[in-house]
């Protein structure tokens, strides 16, 4: 078949183009032309039952699948079946996602902030509560996921979420009331029921089993919770161990101590305790695992509360914890958690009002304060008695011109006597 002769149902051809952007077990995705927001997936062997699903799927209008922004939808859903010139479904048209799969988030050996903006600790708990939403938001409308797989999730550079590969979830065809069991799983995620009975109708308490794998994955390190060698015998495959509930998070001695791997310890308490459901109560009866809808507000409010890191921005740690747990881990045991992020920022300066200045209170700085208003006390100086002065007259000022007409005539009066004198002898 040409990937240039496939059709509408009303028989529109639809363009497409190489090459491929992305490939599956049962298709691979091709480009359309001048449409950068939409997709072609085609099924390498179609059959009537890829057709009875997809027109299904097509006709069931789910509610507004658009995302947090322009850009972002939260669900690639079937948008129109593709046929063939023979009018053989052989695929469908789906929403272009940019991104990357969430399972590139769990890999240690590429770089840590994977093309994200924000690539620290605190925002991986965030993508963790919007894939927790997309599931919630499934869920309301009786859709479940049934193939977990974090292949089937994809982040974009803000931390968007997005599903893909939705023509195998489980949903009530509205046209019969048929309902469309899951065609597949990937077992690493089912739940220990579905393991024994591959073929059971399957209710959302299934994919909160899977969701919880995710969220350890994510916030953990990137290891399975089940990974590991049973400290009883038996296999150590992670199908058996999701069995018997062997995992190192809420039953840490079932399974070989390994240090290297972050505890969960470093979760928030709120975090672990829905882990703790979801494995421990859930195995006995799987109604106890926490809905998706609690996954994201317990999470959200859990990303929100961490305190961030003083030597490490990426890090952050609960409220509760005395110091950053990601830095003692790290200097302990090593490896690619998170190393590199820069220091946060020094804070804004911090205006402080001006005020008068407190007078230096000398001796009195240390005393107490008095509660009430000071007394002042006023010193009256007593009369001192005396005896009685008579009183003097009061003295006259000459005048200066007077003091001067006096000199001159004292002067003369001398100058007269001396000639008369000379004269005499």
């Amino acid at each position: 078949m040409s990937a240039e002769r496939v059709f509408l149902r009303g028989g529109r051809q639809v363009h497409l183009s190489e090459p491929m952007i992305g490939q599956g077990a049962e298709g691979y995705v091709l480009s359309v032309k001048d449409q950068p927001r939409i997709c072609a997936k085609l099924y390498i062997e179609p059959t009537d039952l890829h057709r009875t699903r997809i027109e299904a799927l097509v006709e069931l209008p789910p509610a507004d699948w658009s995302g947090d922004c322009a850009e972002h939808v939260h669900v690639a859903w079937p948008q129109a079946g593709l046929y063939d010139e023979e009018g053989k479904l052989v695929g469908f048209l789906m929403s272009r996602v940019a991104g990357i799969a969430l399972d590139n988030l769990f890999d240690h050996d590429t770089p840590q902030n994977h093309g994200l903006d924000d690539p620290s600790w605190r925002n991986r708990m965030v993508i963790a509560s919007r894939v927790a939403r997309l599931f919630a938001m499934l869920h309301e409308r009786q859709i479940v996921l049934g193939d977990i797989k974090p292949a089937n999730l994809v982040v974009d550079q803000h931390g968007h979420v997005t599903l893909l590969d939705c023509d195998s979830v489980q949903f009530v065809d509205r046209r019969t009331g048929d309902v469309h069991k899951p065609t597949k799983f990937t077992p690493i995620y089912a739940p220990p029921e579905l393991l024994s009975t591959q073929h059971a109708l399957l209710s959302g308490h299934h994919d909160t089993f899977g969701l919880a794998v995710l969220i350890c994955r994510l916030l953990l390190g990137g290891d399975h919770p089940f990974e590991g060698v049973p400290t009883l015998g038996g296999g150590d495959t992670l199908e058996e161990n999701i069995r018997r509930n062997a995992n190192r998070v809420t039953q840490p001695r079932s399974l070989v101590e390994l240090t290297q791997l972050p505890p969960p310890t470093l979760l928030p308490p709120p975090v672990y305790a829905l882990l703790k459901k979801a494995f421990d109560d859930g195995r006995a009866d799987p109604a106890h695992r926490p809905a998706a809808k609690t996954w994201q507000e317990v999470l959200h409010q859990a990303a929100g509360e961490l305190t961030e890191c003083r030597i490490n921005s990426w890090h952050a740690y609960p409220p509760a914890a005395a110091a950053c747990g990601w830095c003692a881990f790290v200097k302990q045991h090593g490896g690619p958690y998170y190393v590199g992020g820069p220091p946060p920022p020094p804070p804004p300066p911090v205006r402080v009002p001006v005020t008068s200045p407190v007078p230096d209170r000398g001796l009195l700085a240390n005393s107490p304060p008095r509660s009430g208003p000071v007394p002042v006390q006023v010193y009256s100086p007593q009369p001192v008695p005396t005896t009685p002065v008579a009183p003097s007259s009061p003295k006259r000022k000459v005048p200066v011109g007077a003091v001067v007409v006096f000199a001159v005539l004292a002067v003369l009066a001398a100058v007269i006597c001396v000639g008369v004198l000379s004269r005499a002898a």
